[in-house]
């Protein structure tokens, strides 16, 4: 409906490499799906970003997307993180 539903999408998108490799991070399924519109993002900012708020290296990027009636328990992230809410409120 117009108030959206109380679930939501959670997926790995790009994840690091394993341990003691230093290539760029790896495509998830999804990631790779959605490929063309993720090439769009530009890195070079959240890179930027990341340095200003000392943040350390990306290691995954994540998606998450719901509809207006998907509420989340209270908790806090253990890693830095930037967080965009691209329509309503967290």
């Amino acid at each position: 409906g117009a108030a959206g539903s109380h679930l939501y999408l959670w997926s790995a998108l790009l994840g690091g490499a394993t341990a003691g490799e230093k290539e760029d991070l790896k495509k998830s399924p999804v990631g790779e799906a959605l490929w063309e519109d993720l090439k769009y993002i530009r890195w070079h900012r959240l890179k930027s970003l990341a340095r200003l708020g000392s943040f350390g290296e990306l290691k995954v990027a994540q998606l998450f997307c719901s509809g207006g009636g998907a509420v989340t328990a209270s908790h806090y992230d253990q890693s830095q993180n930037i967080f965009l809410q691209y329509a309503g409120a967290k």
